[in-house]
């Protein structure tokens, strides 16, 4: 049996499957740390691994100030929605990729990177 032929589908089979299950999302409070706020900072925020969806919530303190809070939350789908908390409005808004509840940038999804992984090892090893 070929080399290729033998491991090409194997580390295509390896690539298309995700690491795991959790994915890194930043874990902070605007009301503890400025950095966090609306004009955020990543490197003064701690990810961690999250199993469910990262979450982005912005709404008022206490004190009517803007609070930015960005967690780990239940599994959602990809989506932002408005809330009441405390009689504040809240808006919340759910992603699953890392560090997708970051600033608002675009960020390339992990289906798409791993896409790509595979075309490129299917044209350099299996399909020379």
């Amino acid at each position: 049996m070929d080399f290729y032929t033998f491991f090409g589908p194997l580390f295509l089979l390896i690539v298309l499957v995700n690491k795991s299950s959790a994915i890194r999302c930043y874990s902070c409070s605007s009301f503890e740390n400025p950095n966090c706020g609306d004009a955020f900072d990543f490197k003064y925020g701690k990810a961690y691994a999250c199993t469910g969806s990262c979450k982005k919530t912005r709404g008022l303190s206490k004190n009517n100030d803007a609070e930015v809070n960005r967690m780990c939350s239940s599994l959602e789908k990809d989506s932002c929605y408005s809330s009441t908390y405390n009689d504040n409005d809240v808006t919340a808004c759910v992603c699953n990729t890392d560090y997708c509840n970051s600033a608002p940038l675009k960020h390339v999804s992990s289906i798409t990177l791993n896409f790509c992984l595979a075309t490129l090892t299917y044209l350099l090893l299996i399909h020379p």
